[in-house]
């Protein structure tokens, strides 16, 4: 049996909700919801399960929605509107390294229960400080 076709809970509230901004490879591009290996976030998620993906965020309206089709789960253009819409318990950021900085404190804000986020993190001295001032 596919890892993916394991049954969720019953109960939705056993189900941690997680969302991915970044509809690129390594958020859900390189596989595929039944393919033998999981090489994505998008994949981890629906073969985990304990989670729901129930956002996938981009900038790239075809691209974004393609995927979000194949995942079986809702697109946003917009963060914000997704996590109005979501309340994801879980983040995953799998965008373009400069915009981690700018996405982290977004994120943040909303107090998921966990954020990951693709390395490198940041990318100079600048984007730490700012991001180290999150916690601060």
């Amino acid at each position: 049996m596919h890892t993916s076709d394991k049954k969720k809970p019953m109960n939705s509230k056993d189900l941690y909700k997680a969302a991915i901004i970044g509809a690129g490879s390594i958020g859900c591009g390189f596989d595929a919801p039944r393919m033998e290996h999981v090489l994505t976030h998008a994949h981890a998620i629906l073969d985990n399960p304990r989670t729901d993906l129930v956002a996938l965020v981009d900038l790239d309206a075809e691209r974004g929605q393609a995927e979000a089709e194949k995942w079986g789960t809702k697109f946003f253009e917009d963060i914000d509107l997704m996590f109005e819409a979501t309340k994801p318990d879980i983040i995953v950021i799998a965008t373009p390294d400069k915009t981690h900085a700018t996405l982290l404190p977004r994120a943040a804000a909303k107090h998921p229960a966990l954020i990951i986020c693709e390395k490198p993190i940041v990318t100079s001295e600048e984007e730490a400080t700012k991001v180290r001032e999150i916690h601060t």
